[in-house]
């Protein structure tokens, strides 16, 4: 990768409109608000110095250019000058020499001729070119370059080098996606796609943070897992054939509940040409259902991307489907999910207040009540397939799904 630096008239930035891809795969769309288009072009009429744009030379697609870094200003530069919108009406005056121009409120064609010429005309920008790189060069360049900047933690992981990222590019734009409530703003579709991925490496539920999402980018920049791959690719396809339009029934924590009962049934089941219709008829009906009640309400809303609410939200879906077919029910399930109150008493004072996998003395709102044959394996919730765990031991424990 080589780099030269040149300094650029803004007029001569603006010939270049069409020669300069505003939109490569690792660009975010455009987000800046009105008031920050305003503020940068008051930077300008005040001669504050700008950061660099980052240019990469193409020559392909009909570009000279693509932009690595200065988007959204680049954007709004270019906007201002077809006087798409105008200055803050609260612009103070610009001095020129010793004279106050009021700039308030002006679209480029409005500015006072003086203040166009010496301030506008005669305003340079620096201008990184790269040449001669490599896209994994380029990403990495883009990553770097906005790393604790205000992105979007899926606008980063998009830019990041390497097979993982291009992989999520692709499912993200499975047809499955056009059916979804939520748009693809700020790479929106990127990050379930990843969360989907993150389960299906898990086998089941999982947290799904930001932090984990961008390790699993990591681990697997070199090597794609191929078979989890294709095995959200089939389930993005069962997904696409069971909702044939767009529905208000799949947000973000919709999609992924959805997602994480097709897997587990499907693993299980031979889907007949009846499932589809009957199978969208169920969930339409017990969504609406289901969001009436307050348990999965809450684990809907409140921190709606860990372990524990996916799994409880999980759990809630699988009895309801299994309750309506039970010609598909693989196993049989205890209609009693969580451990009440008075179980938790008597299976505290039965393992003496001791984790049963460590060892340890918990405290009496420091541990959980665990199933020893797991709920989702027809595990019974009594207190002879109940056991004391302390946090950390309960939370390595994880059943596959699949």
């Amino acid at each position: 990768m080589e780099t030269k630096s040149e300094h650029w008239p803004l007029l001569t930035f603006k010939e270049y409109e069409k020669d300069i891809n505003p939109n490569p795969t690792y660009q975010r769309s455009a987000v800046w608000k009105p008031d920050q288009k305003q503020l940068l072009i008051d930077s300008i009429l005040r001669k504050i110095d700008i950061p660099k744009l980052y240019l990469r030379e193409t020559n392909t697609n009909g570009f000279t250019y693509e932009i690595i870094d200065g988007q959204q200003r680049m954007r709004a530069l270019w906007e201002f000058l077809l006087n798409k919108y105008s200055l803050s009406e609260e612009a103070e005056h610009v001095l020129v020499g010793d004279k106050l121009f009021d700039i308030a409120e002006c679209t480029y064609e409005q500015l006072p001729s003086k203040i166009k010429v010496e301030r506008i005309h005669k305003y340079t920008l620096d201008v990184v070119i790269i040449q001669q790189a490599t896209e994994d060069e380029i990403a990495d360049l883009f990553y770097r370059l906005n790393n604790g900047t205000p992105l979007k933690p899926a606008e980063v992981r998009n830019a990041m080098p390497g097979e993982m990222t291009e992989n999520i590019r692709l499912l993200a734009r499975h047809k499955f996606f056009s059916k979804v409530t939520f748009g693809n703003f700020r790479y929106a579709h990127d990050q379930v796609a990843a969360q989907m991925m993150l389960l299906e490496l898990n086998g089941g539920s999982s947290d799904i943070p930001d932090r984990l999402l961008s390790k699993m980018y990591a681990d697997y920049q070199k090597k794609s897992p191929k078979t989890s791959i294709e095995r959200m690719k089939q389930i993005l396809d069962i997904l696409d054939k069971v909702f044939p339009d767009k529905t208000r029934l799949l947000n973000r924590a919709q999609s992924i509940n959805i997602y994480l009962l097709m897997s587990f049934i499907s693993a299980s089941n031979k889907l007949t040409k009846t499932f589809y219709d009957e199978f969208l008829k169920w969930y339409q009906s017990s969504e609406a259902k289901r969001l009436q009640d307050t348990e999965y309400k809450l684990f809907m809303s409140s921190a709606a991307n860990s372990r524990r609410s996916i799994e409880e939200r999980f759990k809630i879906l699988l009895l309801d489907y299994f309750n309506s077919f039970p010609s598909m029910a693989t196993i049989q399930l205890d209609p009693r999910r969580i451990f009440d109150n008075n179980q938790k008493i008597q299976l505290y004072e039965r393992d003496k207040h001791t984790c049963q996998s460590c060892k340890k003395q918990v405290g009496e709102f420091d541990w959980h009540a665990d199933h020893v044959v797991a709920w989702i394996r027809g595990g019974k919730t009594n207190s002879q397939n109940g056991q004391v765990l302390c946090v950390k031991c309960n939370l390595k424990k994880k059943d596959r799904l699949w």
